[in-house]
């Protein structure tokens, strides 16, 4: 097999362990991560990513001969200026690069092992310098090169084909979920709502009946005064009428006392 030849095998099964690693990332992250990685690696974008990381890791991570194949294929299709680009992207995934890189399919060990190595990765913030090199014009003219040379394997099309699928039935379902979760969330603040207005009506009438039993306690209690008031009027008035009365008898008595002292002196006298 010619250099050319060999180095264009291992691209093909290294872009292809990758892109399977990268499509099975999604189980180890949040629903989140996983809903902007499907924005981001989509379908259309997959393949060629995969083609320039796998370039990277071949040229950089693992060098030597395959190395010098792969740089010699890339600078024949003319998308060679990407790998420096995916180098300041991808500096940190080595040991995924190392899982992924060889000349033979991955095994399901190897492949959960490199997914959940670039899901990590995801998780640290790579998503932002991919979607910097997407809109590249460096990357935007190399990915049309790439996808008229090297077309998606089929068994890789059914895959992603699949992986698409899925996305959209997880899409879907969270949509679903996000639905519900409002309509529940509606429910419980209409709910709340109402209890707090019933708590407020009931707490305004409780307030209006304790004014009115203030009020009419004050009523009572004035009546009441003003019927003890009368009565201790009665009373004084009764015991100033009484007063006058034993005043005159015993004036009376003094005088008559008097009358007839003076008549008794007198006759005495005669």
């Amino acid at each position: 097999m010619s250099s050319f030849a060999e180095g264009k095998e291992w691209l093909l099964h290294t872009a292809a362990n990758m892109v399977t690693s990268m499509a099975a990332s999604r189980r180890f992250l949040t629903a989140a991560a996983a809903q902007r990685l499907d924005t981001v690696l989509s379908v259309g974008n997959l393949w060629p990513l995969g083609l320039f990381f796998a370039g990277w890791a071949l040229i950089r991570v693992v060098g030597g001969p395959i190395g010098v194949a792969v740089k010699s294929a890339l600078r024949l299709w003319g998308a060679y200026s990407v790998v420096d680009s995916v180098q300041d992207i991808l500096g940190e995934l080595t040991d995924w690069a190392k899982v992924c890189a060889k000349s033979t399919e991955n095994s399901q060990a190897e492949t959960e092992k490199a997914a959940e190595l670039f899901a990590v990765a995801v998780m640290h913030g790579l998503l932002d310098g991919l979607e910097l090199l997407l809109i590249h014009r460096i990357f935007v003219s190399a990915r049309r090169v790439l996808i008229r040379r090297v077309p998606v394997p089929e068994r890789l099309a059914v895959e992603m084909e699949k992986a698409k699928a899925e996305a959209k039935q997880r899409a879907e379902t969270e949509a679903k979920q996000k639905t519900e979760t409002e309509a529940k969330r509606k429910q419980r603040t209409d709910a709340e709502r109402d209890a707090k207005q019933k708590a407020e009506a009931e707490s305004k009438q409780r307030a209006l009946a304790e004014a009115e039993a203030k009020q009419a306690e004050s009523k009572r209690k004035r009546t009441m005064a003003g019927e003890l008031a009368e009565a201790a009027g009665a009373r004084r008035a009764a015991q100033s009428v009484e007063g006058i009365g034993a005043g005159a008898v015993v004036a009376v008595a003094v005088a008559a006392t008097l009358i007839v002292g003076v008549v008794l002196v007198s006759r005495s006298s005669h």
